[in-house]
Parts: structure tokens; C-alpha cells; sequence
């Protein structure tokens, strides 16, 4: 073998081992990382912020309710005040699922919180080596011709992943076969430099997706969850606005009192 060829040989593997890095990373983040950080702001910052979105659609309600109630007032006809709640609920259907959402989110990170054990150091290296394994095999975007079958059958190792399941990630590598070595010394120097500037282009993709995963929510929170002033000064933020909506609410509701009566 000439020494041209070794020297494609050996960088092809290296750009193959580099994307299997990076889509390693990235889906450590996506499953791993990502998860904790969320429920991490939900203990620290979030449930503040899911009673003040409450108080802004109670706030919000109240305010349109007077309105409805004073043109009723202004054209001298009587307030239905149930007919104008089924008005309101229709208007505010989407702001209120939207709220639903939220509160559905914070419980469900919260719980995972709750109910998620930390693995020892050992346990979670392992977990990662064998996942990368199997992604060699099975992940999407290194392995383009999967069938249905195997599609689904990663989906169910990264939801073990997700979980931080070693045993069944076991399970799953003791059942599949170890991939096989790709031999490329039976390509000629042509395809060797096709495949590694396809390779190539598809590493570029990769870091591209792993960038804009890092500087978006929540990944990027990561830093701030960290810094106790920052916690500190947002959390007071959405205190001060909850009060703040709060006391509209009341003062809405006091014009309301005065209109009807």
C-alpha cells in the first residue's frame, strides 16, 4: 500500500471518529445535559416565573371582564356576568393552554427531578462508552439506511440513555452484534478522498448544530444557574411582576364591585 493512500486511510478514520465525537456531544447534551438544566431552572427560577405568567392571565382576564361589563352597562342592557366568562374563556383559550403548558412542564421537570438518582462516576462512563457503541451502529446521522426496525430500536436505547438506564443499555449492547470494522484498504485513492470530503461536509453540519444548541435555551442558562446574583436579581424580577399583576387584578376587580352594584 502506498504511502499516499495510508495517509487517506488514516485521515478518514480520524474524520469518522471525530463526527462520532460530535454527534456524541451533542446528543449528551440534547439527553443528558439539557434535562438537568431545565429542572435545575425550575427549582431555582421557574416556578416564579410559571405564577407570574398565572397572575398576567389573571390580570388580563379581569381587565377585558370590565370592559365587556362596562359597554353592557353603557347600552343599558343587564350583565350577564356567566355569559361574559364563556366569553372570556373563548378569547383566552389559547393564553390559558399556554399557562397549562407551562404548569405541565414545571411539574414534569420537577419530578424528574425528585426522581432521578446520580450515578457514580464509574456508572456514568460506562453508560456513555457503551451508547457511543451503539450509535456507531445505530444513530441516524452515521448510519443514513437504517430500516424502520432499527430506527425504533434507538429510539428505545436513547430513551435508556435519557434515563440514565445502565442496565438496559447493557442489555441492548449485549444483544447486538459489536460493528463492524469498515476495511478501507480495498478503496482506491479516489473514493478514499470523495468519502473523506463527504465526511467532511457532514462534520461541518455537526458542529453547526452543536454551536446552535449551546447558545440556546437551556443549554445556555448552564453559566447563570451557577451565579446565586443572578438567581437572585430574576427571581425578584417575577416576584415584583406577580405583585404587580396581582394588584391589578384586585383593582379590576373592585371597579367590577362598584359597576354592578
Amino acid at each position: 500500500m502506498g504511502e499516499e493512500k495510508q495517509h487517506l486511510i488514516t485521515k478518514l478514520k480520524k474524520t469518522r471518529d471525530h463526527i462520532i465525537e460530535l454527534v456524541m456531544e451533542r446528543e449528551d447534551i440534547l439527553l443528558q445535559q439539557n434535562p438537568a438544566i431545565e429542572a435545575d431552572y425550575m427549582v431555582k427560577v421557574g416556578a416564579y416565573e410559571l405564577k407570574c405568567a398565572e397572575a398576567e392571565l389573571s390580570a388580563r382576564r379581569v381587565k377585558r371582564k370590565l370592559a365587556l361589563c362596562q359597554a353592557q352597562v353603557n347600552l343599558g342592557n343587564p350583565v350577564d356576568e356567566d355569559q361574559i366568562e364563556n366569553e372570556l374563556d373563548v378569547e383566552l383559550e389559547q393564553w390559558m393552554l399556554d399557562v397549562q403548558q407551562k404548569q405541565v412542564q414545571v411539574f414534569s421537570l420537577l419530578d424528574r427531578r425528585s426522581s432521578s438518582t446520580v450515578m457514580s462516576q464509574s456508572d456514568s462512563k460506562k453508560l456513555k462508552e457503551i451508547y457511543r457503541k451503539l450509535c456507531k451502529k445505530l444513530h441516524p446521522d452515521l448510519n443514513p439506511l437504517l430500516t424502520d426496525y432499527e430506527l425504533n430500536l434507538f429510539s428505545g436505547i436513547q430513551k435508556a440513555y435519557e434515563r440514565g438506564d445502565l442496565a438496559t443499555l447493557e442489555a441492548y449492547h449485549w444483544l447486538l452484534d459489536e460493528p463492524e470494522e469498515i476495511d478501507d484498504s480495498k478503496k482506491c485513492e479516489e473514493e478514499l478522498i470523495a468519502e473523506i470530503a463527504l465526511l467532511e461536509a457532514q462534520a461541518s453540519v455537526q458542529k453547526e448544530m452543536l454551536e446552535d444548541l449551546k447558545n440556546n435555551y437551556p443549554y445556555n442558562l448552564i453559566d447563570k444557574l451557577s451565579n446565586a446574583n443572578w438567581i437572585f436579581e430574576t427571581v425578584s424580577v417575577f416576584k415584583t411582576k406577580t405583585k404587580e399583576y396581582l394588584d391589578i387584578k384586585d383593582a379590576y376587580e373592585e371597579e367590577i364591585k362598584n359597576l354592578l352594584s
